[in-house]
């Protein structure tokens, strides 16, 4: 096997144990929180603003590893991507299996986002190092993408054959044994995967012209709202589950037909790019986004589930142009890219937490249409844009 091959599988076997991780912990851990240890959601609240505020080592470590590149530094990413999947696995297992107690689930869980964020940065300058031939970087892509959506269904499928009571402890626990044990394949694989990966240094040159702080800060603007979806986050799968009640199964075939139409909008997103304007587009999409998650969560379960569908299609464009603008708004300067990548990182670590808490005094329809509003609140900043600055 050649080294380059050996990279792609090194890419694949982190987002795997990445998305797997994601699931339980953003799916199926508020479900099991909600129906089986039913966990106040302000106390729960406080928890998760301390453990997602870990997520802001990914833009700190990023610019660490850039300095060190340009000062002719070279950073091991295979024995950093090594340590970190394991350091990830095992706070990942501690958390599952000590959740009741939510001081040690705080502790463990900040752990696990912290190796998370490593575990991406480390990928992310890997493809974009790895990048001699369009052949290369798209070989690394797929991979990594690969690895991403087996890792995000798995735990669906796991839910499907082994949860037929929501509500009982015995069957959550073998769950999340399964889940565990899926990633030890993968931890051996990483470390028998002996590539050559040193992040070496490299010319970071930037676009020609002059940043315009207006479009800086306007795009800042836009990823914090069109990013408040997670005040959500830790509610819309236990709301589903109860709406969905004797089906409640059929919430995990739900969520492998969604991880396929987002793959699915991703790649025809980025067929169609080009052709599209990249702002209007983006305007669009969020203000479409916007107006259905107003209304959808007063439907039908059945026919709200169908527009969540389609959301997770339009999703695709949203993605490709957004990273598009904030390359373009960058410059290719790492430092402008990281600030703007943070305000997504800060939508999380307060969103979520809020979200949780004021599900204690509003109804998750109610926050839904929240999202919706600020949604279609964010398409301002993105008209307002000035091109070609």
């Amino acid at each position: 096997m050649k080294i380059r091959e050996k990279n792609h599988w090194l890419g694949f076997f982190a987002y795997f144990a990445m998305n797997l991780m994601y699931m339980y912990t953003n799916a199926y851990l508020p479900i099991y929180f909600e129906f089986v240890l039913s966990i106040d959601g302000s106390k729960l609240s406080l928890v998760l603003l301390v453990s997602y505020s870990f997520l802001f080592i990914k833009p700190v470590l990023a610019l660490i590893i850039d300095k060190r590149d340009k000062t002719n530094r070279q950073v091991n990413a295979r024995l950093l991507l090594i340590i970190s999947i394991l350091g990830s696995f095992t706070s990942f297992l501690i958390f599952l299996l000590e959740n009741s107690l939510l001081p040690v689930f705080m502790v463990f869980l900040a752990i696990n986002l912290a190796f998370i964020s490593v575990i991406d940065v480390v990928i992310d300058k890997i493809i974009v190092q790895d990048d001699k031939t369009n052949e290369i970087k798209d070989k690394n892509i797929f991979f990594v993408q690969m690895g991403q959506i087996i890792g995000a269904i798995m735990p669906n499928v796991y839910y499907f054959i082994l949860i037929s009571d929501k509500t009982s402890f015995n069957s959550w626990t073998l769950f999340f044994i399964v889940g565990g044990c899926s990633i030890i394949p993968t931890l051996i694989l990483a470390c028998l995967t002996k590539a050559s990966i040193t992040i070496q240094s490299k010319n970071h040159a930037s676009m020609p012209g002059i940043f315009s702080k207006k479009n800086i800060g306007l795009l800042c603007i836009f990823i914090f709202l069109s990013n408040s979806s997670q005040l959500y986050n830790w509610l819309l799968e236990p709301w589903a589950v109860a709406k969905l009640g004797p089906a409640s199964n059929l919430f995990s075939l739900f969520m492998i037909f969604f991880i396929v139409l987002n793959a699915l909008g991703l790649i025809f997103a980025k067929k169609k790019a080009k052709d599209l304007d990249r702002e209007k587009t983006l305007m669009m999409v969020v203000l479409i986004s916007g107006i259905l998650l107003s209304f959808a969560p007063y439907l039908d379960i059945f026919l709200f589930m169908i527009a969540m569908s389609f959301l997770q299609f339009i999703l695709g464009f949203y993605y490709i142009n957004l990273t598009f603008l904030m390359i373009n708004t960058s410059r290719k300067e790492v430092l402008i890219f990281q600030i703007m990548s943070a305000f997504s990182i800060a939508a999380r670590v307060i969103f979520i937490p809020l979200g949780t808490f004021l599900s204690s005094m509003l109804s998750t329809e109610m926050i839904i249409t929240m999202v919706g509003t600020m949604h279609v609140i964010s398409v301002i900043p993105i008209y307002f844009l000035k091109k070609d600055e």
